[in-house]
């Protein structure tokens, strides 16, 4: 395959309304920050950046725009963990039952 700027593999076509690059990186479980936004239960950004991070870019719409997707960390230090039981409250059982297993 060939590859294009920014570390993007030149699309293989759509299916339906996606890019066939696209349905990959939601199979890996890379997702837009506003698919985060909805899954974790989180709207605060700084919040979402201490537990994701960028993999890349894809073109969407109708007019290619480039939304960014990404992904968990694998490993969040003692300083993110921290900072995160201060700003999200224990209620945020969604959240916490996701992020749970990245404190190192």
């Amino acid at each position: 395959m060939k590859k294009a700027f920014y570390s993007q593999t030149v699309s293989q076509g759509y299916d339906r309304w996606m890019s066939a690059n696209a349905n990959r990186s939601y199979d890996r479980g890379e997702m837009p920050l506003s698919k985060w936004m909805k899954e974790l239960g989180i709207k605060d950004y700084n919040v979402l950046m201490t537990v994701l991070q960028s993999t890349g870019w894809h073109h969407t719409g109708r007019y290619g725009m480039k939304t960014n997707f990404y992904e968990l960390v694998s490993l969040l230090s003692e300083k993110a963990k921290s900072y995160l039981k201060s700003e999200v409250p224990a209620s945020k059982k969604k959240f916490w039952s996701v992020v749970n297993f990245l404190f190192v």
